[in-house]
């Protein structure tokens, strides 16, 4: 069984992973009505890569005999000034997820569940790349 201050913190991590997919196909849908074809397709693959992560901590909660809380997700924001600011909010938003993924892990170990810090180690090596990747679009429309 996990304990429940580690399926709580888990829990809201997943809700972020849904929101992460929330937003990138709002950023999606800015770039599609702004006729950003390749910026739309960019962020629309982000959104798929995110609703996996989400679903990576909903079946992972589940194997652990844990209880899955669904939660209500935030409205992303759905303008931006111009492609270099929705790239900018992207890499703001993973470094934020990357703070996180380290807070959940901090629990995890604090409840030494050693399971759980496996399970986290692969969204800390992913948020090494997603933060990367992000910072590298935005660099590139500097």
């Amino acid at each position: 069984m996990m304990d429940a201050t580690v399926e709580k913190a888990f829990n809201e991590q997943m809700n972020k992973e849904f929101y992460s997919n929330y937003i990138y196909l709002a950023m999606s849908a800015w770039a599609e009505s702004q006729n950003l074809r390749g910026v739309a397709t960019w962020f629309r693959t982000r959104a798929n890569e995110e609703l996996v992560h989400a679903n990576k901590f909903y079946d992972y909660l589940n194997s652990r005999l844990a209880r899955v809380r669904l939660a209500a997700i935030a409205q992303p924001p759905v303008d931006w000034k111009n492609a270099l600011a929705v790239f900018e909010q992207a890499f703001e938003h993973e470094q934020f997820i990357t703070r996180s993924i380290s807070e959940t892990l901090t629990v995890a170990r604090q409840k030494s569940d050693h399971a759980a810090e496996v399970f986290l180690q692969w969204f800390v090596n992913e948020q090494v790349e997603e933060e990367e990747v992000a910072d590298l679009a935005a660099a590139q429309l500097r």
